[in-house]
């Protein structure tokens, strides 16, 4: 698939470039440090509820059924997700992300308004 890794934030069109700075300095330093054990128990409790929401919706399992075999998963690959996500570990989620948040993989997009 393509994961991606997004941040967004709102601010005045002034700041836009200096939040956009602040926000890659943020990716570098989680890719060097990775979340502490708190930030990850947060994110679990986030991802179980999202999981335990969005598995009770038929979209949820249209969307997963008609990708098994193109993604060569099983049925059990997507029962067991809550339980996957789990278990990853902090060490696991910063060397994850330090692998694949290389310089030139990344792309960055600063929206404002057109000033007349």
């Amino acid at each position: 698939g393509f994961g991606l890794f997004v941040s967004r934030a709102p601010t005045d069109p002034a700041k836009a470039e200096t939040l956009a700075t602040a926000l890659d300095e943020m990716l570098a330093a989680f890719a060097n440090k990775g979340p502490t054990e708190n930030e990850l128990a947060v994110a679990k409790k986030q991802i179980a509820n999202l999981l335990d929401q969005t598995m009770k919706e038929p979209d949820f399992w249209v969307s997963r059924l008609s990708t098994l075999d193109y993604r060569g998963l099983g049925m059990e690959d997507i029962i067991e997700a809550p339980a996957a996500y789990r278990r990853y570990t902090a060490r696991e989620v910063r060397e994850s992300f330090a692998r694949y948040s290389e310089p030139n993989s990344r792309f960055r997009f600063v929206i404002t308004p057109i000033v007349d």
